[in-house]
Formats: C-alpha cells, structure tokens, sequence
C-alpha cells in the first residue's frame, strides 16, 4: 500500500510541509499552521494512507519550484495536485486556480464564480481549509472591504506574497523605477502602491512630536483595526476633512449629531464603534495634555524621548506587539481610551517613530542611521 511521502523545506517564509501521493503532490502547507492536525487528518483518512518521512521527484521539484517563485523567478507551477477535500471545497479550489499571478479577488467573487453568492462565509472556510498553498493561491483571496483576511502561514506572510507578486507583474521597468526609485524598501510597501510608497518614504517611522498629528495617527491607527493600510491611507483626506484636521478640542465636543453625520460619510470607515472610539479618545487625550503638558510629553515618556532602535532584517522578524506596547496599551485603556490594543499602539508606536522598526536594508533606515 502506498503511504503519503512527506518531507520539509525550510524558506524565507517559514518551514513548509510537502506531501506526495500517487506521482501527485497532496500536501503543500505551513508546517505549524493552527489548523495542521486537521489537514493531515483530512488527507489521511481521504487516502487511507499515513505519512512517512521520505522524498521523491514530486517533492524535490515542488521544493525547486517554490524557491524560484519565492524569488521571483516563478510566476506558473507546473505541479499535479491532487485536491483532498469535499465537493464544495474542491469547486472552490479550482476557482482559486484561475485568480492569476499578481492579481486577488475576494470571497464574494469567488462564491459569484460558483453560481453561489450567498456562500462567502463557506468560501472563507474553503480557502482556509486548502492544503496546497502557494499553487493553489488562497493568499490572493481578500475581504471585500480591503482587508487581508486570515492566511495558514501569517498576515505578515500573506502580505510579503502578495508584494512579491506585484513587483514581478504589474510594474513595467519604468514604473518600478518612478514608484521606487531602485531603492530598497520594507517588505510591507507594496511597490506599485504610490500612497504607500510616498507614505514609507517620507513619514513612517519619523519621530512626531506635534500632538495634533500624533492624535491624527492614534485615530487612523485605530480605524485600521482588521482594514488593510492602503484603505486608511485612501481615506486620510476624507478623515481630516470629517474631524476638523483632527482638532481635538472640536473632536472632544462631537455630540450625537455630529456622530451621526460622520456615520453617513462614505469617505471614512463607518465604523459606529470605532467613531465613537475617536471621540471618547480625543476627550481622554485633552486630559493626558492637562496631565503632562502635552500628550507628546506623556508618550515620548515611555522611552525617555529616544527611539528605540530595532535592527529586524524582514518583515517576519517584526512582532505584532511588545512589552512596552503592551504597557502603554494598558495605560490608555486605564484612562478610558478603546481601540488602542497592544498591536494597534505597537503599529502607532511604528508610525510616530517611537521604534524604528525600518528594516537594516531599507533606504530609509541607511538614511536616518
């Protein structure tokens, strides 16, 4: 009886698993993904088979395959899968099959493409279930809102595919050259985002000290909340035209009226949650200043007004939250602010400058140090 032929590969990404059966390739995942046990269990019991540890052509060209995808050197596999799952997860898998290299579509386009609008939710659910990353290509697959949506190996993975596929496809030599000025940049930018670009370039990590525009980032920081950057960063006019250029003596007096209007404005995240977070926070910022002065006073405090250093080489290296955030987070919320989560003031911590989180092979970072 054949078994399922199993072996690892160690990439920039993460530790994979690879699995064979049958001169087909099964199994193609991160190797500590939360949901492993659950894709092995579902293969083994689909093949009636177990795994043993042991290489063949199948896996040694997969593996040959990744690594040139990986550096950009691959846009097609040209790998037979074999796809383990039910009927509904397999029509699924086989639309994420046609989403092409350098492009994403969202769950919604995908339960359209099955004749099945109304099954976005068990579209998610298929794409999270496929055990053929990278070939089978759920790291396209977006919300409909621009958010990332979840991903087996990781945002931070899911986002890193996702630039890497958009500087291999969709920039012509002399885009690349006026969007990124064959400069070296974080892995995070995507190159043919301008906003993003210009917004790396010439504001992230740069220490702020002026509190109208450290409250401006505390509330688009919190906005952000399960978003993707680029769509605070398509809104950020609409927001300072919404909140009087994040005056927060006037954002502290938004009554009801006002909120309701805000609301209504498609050039914002109409969030009721996250609006009437920037509210109450702007009322709890103008008593931090009373406290300290200025709310830069207060926050710079935490590290002595000097910026913590960091010397991460990509974007896995780079956490989600720390200590210090964790602290600080803790802190506002003790004075009454919401949506100022230990990630959430982690990535405001980025933003302001309060850590240099530039990678050592940045541009900006050479510049700056």
């Amino acid at each position: 009886m054949n078994n399922i032929k199993i072996a690892y590969h160690k990439t920039k990404i993460g530790e994979l698993i690879l699995g064979s059966y049958d001169k087909k390739l099964c199994l193609l995942d991160f190797r500590y993904r939360k949901m492993r046990l659950t894709v092995d269990n579902r293969i083994k019991k689909y093949l009636k088979v177990d795994f043993v540890e042991q290489e063949d052509n199948i896996i040694l060209e997969t593996k040959k395959q990744i690594d040139e995808y990986l550096q950009g050197k691959r846009k097609k596999f040209s790998i037979s899968i074999l796809l383990i799952g039910s009927d509904f997860q397999k029509q699924v898998w086989k639309e994420l099959l046609k989403v092409n290299y350098g492009e994403t579509a969202n769950y919604l386009d995908i339960a359209k493409r099955i004749n099945n609008p109304k099954a976005v939710r068990a579209v998610a659910s298929a794409n999270g279930a496929n055990a053929i990353a990278l070939i089978v290509p759920c790291h396209r697959i977006i919300e409909s809102n621009g958010g990332l949506g979840g991903y087996g190996g990781g945002l931070s993975v899911k986002k890193r595919l996702l630039n890497l596929e958009i500087a291999n496809s969709k920039l012509t030599d002399k885009e690349k050259y006026e969007f990124i000025g064959q400069k070296q940049r974080c892995d995070w930018v995507k190159l043919g985002n301008k906003l993003e670009v210009e917004y790396h370039d010439t504001q992230w990590g740069v220490p702020v000290f002026d509190d109208r525009l450290l409250f401006e980032m505390l509330v688009l920081e919190g906005a952000q909340a399960g978003l993707s950057w680029t769509t605070i960063l398509k809104k950020r006019q609409s927001y300072k035209k919404a909140f009087d250029n994040f005056d927060v003596q006037k954002v502290a007096k938004y009554d009801e009226k006002k909120i309701a209007t805000l609301l209504q404005d498609v050039g914002i995240v109409r969030n009721k949650l996250k609006v009437n977070s920037a509210v109450k926070n702007a009322k709890v910022f103008i008593e931090i200043q009373k406290e300290f002065d200025s709310f830069s006073n207060y926050i710079w405090g935490f590290v002595n007004a000097k910026p913590i250093q960091n010397n991460f080489k990509n974007i896995l290296e780079i956490p989600a939250q720390t200590e210090l955030s964790n602290t600080i987070s803790k802190d506002l919320k003790k004075r009454g602010m919401s949506f100022v989560g230990p990630t959430i003031i982690y990535a405001f911590m980025q933003a302001v400058g309060i850590v240099n989180d530039h990678q050592t092979d940045c541009f900006c970072r050479t510049d700056k140090n």
